[in-house]
């Protein structure tokens, strides 16, 4: 009986709320009540057009959820990010931080403004002041909590050395958003930026991660499903980092591994990187042991490869190449975060662990140097696990 009071007070609510069913196995089904038997049975109709009929004594509870959706959000929301732009002429890169406060006015809208500070990592680079404007057009996935949105931003960045190079800015940047918490959420975007001044235009590729903070009492997070275990995963992964004047190896990795648990990954992989400030490269193949700390959306992991390595070098004098096979290791940290029950996106740190390698000019006058493939790296990464 008090189901169905639940019920009528708050079917009213209908056109702006979604009705969810705790069913006494642990399950949560949310949709619209089409149809209530008293004392018997409920049927619903969910997002995708789908009907269930549940008998009561199935059921633990009723409850209402408000609209998950961006008209939820009260007041402003407060953003802030980093990220990496890989220039795309000229080599180099800068790394940048940025705040901004907005409003997310309906679901599938958010305007914002905001400023922020680039540093080039070439040696002498100057640092610049953006300050943006930008709208997000939103594309929510029914039944999930991930939201994908494509950014336009524009603006003008200050050159704080010269300001005869303070440039115009676009940027066209596609990503996902991903919920943590009633107040919390995480996004991830890759796109292009494009900047005019009356000297040159320059381009560069970015990649930001950032954190939205918001008020959204309507929200009620979706709980995750256990992870699937036992089976296979696919994991891609890319090394954002500038390959003429950084100090972090630039590249990617594929990884096949066996998931023996929740939290235990065994696989293989192989890899190619590029070596800052050579004209040299390392292709790998590896094993691999990761473990997360616990099966929750956002956790910490650690992760090791053990391999082999082909280095390759080009003599800058003669253009004589040379290669050498060595061992190598590669520790790293990072957190990881489970987009739905079994995906992952990655964000790690860590440190390529191997030899020196002699470089030696085949002409009369012999010059050796040693180089050392020893390089921290960043790298983010896609997992999908193979489960039915």
């Amino acid at each position: 009986m008090a189901l169905a009071v639940a019920f009528s007070t708050n079917y009213a609510m209908a056109q702006r709320s979604a009705e969810v069913v705790h069913l006494k196995n642990g399950s949560l089904i949310k949709g619209e009540i089409i149809e209530q038997v008293p004392n018997q049975s409920v049927k619903l109709k969910t997002k995708d057009g789908n009907v269930f009929v549940y008998q009561m004594d199935e059921i633990e509870k009723i409850t209402v959820e408000k609209n998950q959706s961006g008209e939820q959000h009260k007041g402003l929301d407060f953003i802030g990010s980093a990220g990496y732009d890989i220039n795309t002429k000229g080599g180099g890169g800068a790394v940048a931080i940025e705040v901004e406060a907005g409003k997310r006015f309906v679901k599938n809208f958010y305007w914002g403004i905001g400023a922020g500070v680039d540093k080039g990592t070439a040696e002498g680079s100057s640092v610049t002041i953006p300050v943006t404007t930008n709208v997000k057009a939103y594309f929510p996935l029914q039944n999930s909590a991930i939201s994908p949105f494509v950014m336009l931003k524009a603006g003008y960045a200050f050159n704080t050395d010269d300001m005869d190079y303070n440039a115009f800015l676009l940027s066209i940047m596609p990503g996902v958003q991903f919920p943590l918490s009633n107040t919390i959420d995480m996004y991830l975007g890759a796109g292009y930026t494009h900047m005019i001044n009356k000297n040159d235009n320059a381009g560069a590729v970015s990649v930001r991660l950032g954190f939205g903070f918001h008020n959204s009492p309507g929200y009620v997070p979706k709980p995750l499903e256990p992870s699937t275990e036992r089976t296979y995963q696919l994991t891609a992964e890319l090394n954002p980092a500038d390959t003429d004047h950084g100090e972090f190896l630039h590249g990617g990795n594929l990884v096949f591994s066996y998931k023996k648990t929740q939290l235990l990954a065994i696989g293989v992989g192989l890899g190619y990187a590029k070596l800052p400030q050579t004209k040299g490269s390392i292709s790998m193949a590896f094993v691999r042991g990761q473990y997360r700390l616990t099966d929750r959306r956002l956790s910490p992991f650690a992760s090791v490869d053990l391999g082999a390595q082909l280095s390759r070098f080009t003599n800058w004098r003669d253009d004589d190449k040379k290669t050498k096979v060595g061992p190598f290791i590669a520790p790293s940290v990072g957190l990881s975060l489970r987009s739905s029950k079994n995906s992952y996106v990655d964000l790690a740190i860590g440190y390529h662990i191997s030899g020196k390698v002699t470089f030696e000019t085949l002409n009369e006058h012999d010059y050796e140097e040693k180089i050392s493939t020893s390089k921290p790296f960043l790298k983010v990464g896609f997992t999908r696990t193979l489960a039915r």
